[in-house]
């Protein structure tokens, strides 16, 4: 994988770039020399990092989907990942609302779509509607570091892992939580667990 850092450097438009046109000879927007030569270097253009592996990139990408839970039906307080502002980057938070949802605008009462969740994140954002395809829920195996609420919906959040599951007729009902400071909760459900 070759990874490219573009110059951003810009020639001056009154500038002639014809045949006899120097690569070197850069002209900065704002330059109050235009006769300034600046030495270019085109391997500072270039960046290669020759430590990444594309197996490695691939293996990491197939773990992190096997993590991915598509099944899960999202429901209020249920502990999710989502693309906030359909950005990059998965962001952790909690569902506060199930669509479709009234609301009020200075057009009217209008709908907020179907299939859709309102989400607060952890960092205190929050979007109204974020679109299940935005939304991921990750899995909880054994062994993992997690947090969860003690005593039920309302508690808060308090560092442990999982050391079992609780399944009947191969539907996994809830986790065994053995807390850092040495307590154990049996019957986990996985709203009240996000992992760390």
């Amino acid at each position: 994988m070759v990874t490219l850092k573009f110059s951003y450097k810009t020639v001056s438009p009154n500038e002639d770039n014809g045949d006899d046109f120097d690569p070197d000879y850069v002209i900065y927007d704002g330059d109050d020399n235009p006769d300034s030569k600046q030495n270019h270097n085109e391997e500072d253009d270039y960046y290669y990092d020759e430590d990444v592996n594309e197996n490695d990139e691939q293996d990491h990408f197939k773990e992190v989907d096997a993590l991915v839970d598509n099944d899960t039906k999202l429901a209020i307080g249920s502990p999710v990942q989502a693309l906030f502002e359909r950005g990059e980057v998965f962001y952790a938070g909690t569902i506060f609302q199930v669509n479709p949802t009234e609301y009020i605008s200075p057009e009217g009462i209008k709908w907020y779509p179907k299939n859709t969740f309102g989400i607060i994140y952890d960092d205190g954002d929050f979007e109204p509607a974020v679109h299940r395809d935005y939304i991921r829920v990750v899995k909880v195996k054994e062994g993992m570091s997690v947090e969860c609420q003690i005593g039920g919906v309302d508690g808060a959040f308090f560092p442990g892992q999982v050391v079992g599951s609780n399944v009947r007729d191969g539907k996994l009902l809830s986790y065994k939580i053995k807390y850092e400071d040495g307590t154990e909760e049996k019957a986990v459900t996985r709203r009240r667990i996000r992992v760390r």
